[in-house]
């Protein structure tokens, strides 16, 4: 029972019934669903907590760490309210991690969940095309302050998309693109492309089971559908992620050479279905130096208040935009401590997948070998995404980092080693990496800044 109420969950997170019908407006039927599914999953949720030692499980013990990150940037303002209010909101965040981590225990639930997911996503998808097409409308609420780009205004005749004005080299002047808005929390065009990063090696990953015979061709009908709602975004950082990811499973499944050869013929005509907007990488003028400028003044709040930051959603109410970059983004609202532990979760995600492989550590079966590298490419391919949006606060950023920690779960026998324990080794490599990510990032926002 717990399962499916959290497949219902997923449902509802990616499909907003009340957005779609009108009439359900008002219903907190997402809520109502996680409370079920918590309440029904209470002895797998203890199960997880004790029955193993959450030593073993860094990147949960990190994600309580950011509920505490938090609190705490709030509280060293003395801002207690704001501390209660923002710490609720990311606790929300923390349960459904804890019920990913904790019901979804099997190797045949992982499967079902992420067959699941692809379809959730594939709903949101077709319904999202519809809209923008103007075949169906749905009445979404405005997007959070700050969510939008300058230069982009909304249609009010459609909430299918938001209108920006870029600059055509070829006709010398401002030229109209409507960029293809989601439901829910994927509303901006750029957000809609983290399901995207998500649910296209997933699909990759049944449409190379041979198991399923002549039928897995079938599988190509969601890529399509995919590829074609990325190309209507017209987003560069999407696109970007969409690319790293294919490499990162290319490379992990093939290796380099292969690897190489496939980018080969893919890059190519993915360039060319691309062009336009999302191939133009340009940071010297447009939303890319915009996106520097947002990064310089967040680096300037992180100076403001280093240790702890200046509280979980501040940012874009001292810059009236968000960072556009999720890790700056948190270590400005949440110091160098929360910053750490959220670079350190996809640091870690990456790195247990990676030494998952290569038959390091053994793995139950043949079909979770296979799926790692599927898993490599989606939380690779997320990061990426988030080094040029705003995602720190969004639950399907934790369902990636949540995937990773199912992974080795159930992947992972449970008499092998640990694949990374928490220790002092760990923490000091965990310190490097963080110091390294900041002075990388700065180092660069200073240069496009001066060359700009």
């Amino acid at each position: 029972m717990s399962f499916f109420l959290f497949l219902l969950v997923n449902a509802t997170l990616f499909i907003r019934p009340a957005e779609v019908v009108p009439a359900l407006i008002g219903w907190r039927i997402y809520e109502a669903l996680i409370v079920a599914c918590f309440l029904a999953a209470l002895p797998e949720i203890l199960n997880y907590l004790f029955g193993r030692s959450l030593g073993t499980q860094p990147i949960t013990l990190f994600v309580f760490g950011l509920l505490a990150a938090v609190f705490l940037s709030h509280s060293s303002h003395l801002e207690f309210e704001k501390a209660s209010e923002k710490g609720y909101e990311f606790l929300k965040i923390v349960i459904y991690y804890v019920l990913l981590v904790s019901v979804v225990n099997t190797p045949a639930r992982l499967r079902s969940f992420l067959f699941w997911t692809v379809g959730f996503c594939g709903a949101m998808a077709l319904v999202s095309l519809l809209n923008y097409h103007g075949v169906m409308e749905i009445k979404a609420p405005p997007p959070p302050v700050g969510s939008e780009k300058e230069g982009d205004k909304k249609d009010p005749k459609a909430s299918g998309f938001v209108v920006e004005y870029v600059f055509d080299p070829a006709k010398g002047e401002l030229v109209e693109i409507k960029r293809l808005q989601g439901t829910g929390i994927f509303q901006d065009p750029n957000d809609m492309c983290l399901a995207v990063v998500i649910a296209v090696p997933l699909c990759l990953f049944w449409l190379t089971d041979r198991r399923l015979g002549s039928l897995r061709v079938l599988w190509l009908a969601p890529v399509a559908l995919f590829c074609v709602l990325l190309y209507y975004t017209y987003s560069r950082g999407g696109f970007l992620g969409f690319l790293v990811g294919l490499l990162t499973l290319f490379h992990a499944r093939y290796g380099w050479r292969r690897s190489l050869a496939l980018c080969g013929l893919c890059l190519p005509v993915a360039l060319v279905l691309f062009a336009g907007r999302m191939t133009n990488i340009e940071t010297g003028s447009g939303t890319g130096q915009s996106r520097i400028q947002l990064w310089s003044e967040s680096f300037q709040l992180f100076r403001d208040a280093p240790l702890l930051g200046i509280g979980m959603d501040e940012v874009s109410k001292h810059m009236s935009h968000v960072s556009h970059n999720s890790f700056i983004q948190c270590y400005a609202e949440l110091g160098l401590f929360g910053g750490t532990l959220f670079v350190g979760a996809f640091y870690l995600a990456l790195l247990t997948l990676s030494r998952a492989g290569g038959g390091r550590v053994p793995l139950v079966s043949p079909e979770m070998a296979r799926l790692r590298p599927h898993l490599m490419a989606v939380v690779t391919g997320s990061a990426v995404c988030m080094m040029t949006l705003s995602l720190s606060y969004i639950v399907p950023t934790y369902m990636v980092l949540g995937l990773a920690t199912v992974y080795l779960v159930v992947a992972v026998p449970r008499a092998a080693r640990p694949v990374v324990r928490v220790d002092l080794p760990m923490l000091q490599r965990l310190a490097l990496v963080s110091i390294a990510f900041l002075a990388v990032a700065y180092l660069y926002v200073r240069l496009m800044v001066r060359w700009a």
